[in-house]
């Protein structure tokens, strides 16, 4: 199992609880860490000894879009976050959105889901296949 922490970065407190729900209902051992602005988590991995585990973003942001936050991350001098899966998640998804995150490097963008069932087994399929994925070392 992965160790490191998953990062959520969306504003709306409606999905927060519902993931924190549904990663204690799995049985997720990583820390859940919460962000609502893309700053609020480029302020927290400045500051962090250890690569999260998986980012999963909102592209609608209060401050900046998911696709900004991205880059500033491809674009840090700390390249540790390059091999950290980066994951959109959005209530939509234009085609257009979806080449862009494509031609960024993201490693998947979902739509979120409609029932706390479906939630549920997006977060399963996301975690079991990110920890049996083999990635670069982190420092």
């Amino acid at each position: 199992m992965q160790t490191g922490t998953i990062c959520i970065v969306d504003a709306d407190s409606d999905d927060r609880e519902m993931i924190t729900d549904i990663i204690k209902e799995l049985k997720i051992p990583n820390e859940l860490l919460f962000f609502t602005t893309g700053n609020d988590l480029t302020t927290y991995l400045s500051a962090a000894e250890e690569s999260p585990f998986m980012v999963l973003s909102e592209v609608d942001l209060p401050d900046m879009d998911g696709f900004d936050l991205r880059r500033i991350l491809l674009n840090s001098d700390d390249r540790r976050f390059l091999s950290v899966p980066f994951i959109f998640w959005s209530n939509m998804a234009a085609e257009i959105q979806i080449q862009k995150a494509n031609k960024l490097g993201v490693h998947g963008f979902f739509l979120k889901p409609n029932s706390y069932v479906e939630m549920e087994q997006s977060f399963k399929a996301l975690i079991k296949y990110w920890n049996i994925s083999i990635m670069p070392k982190k420092r």
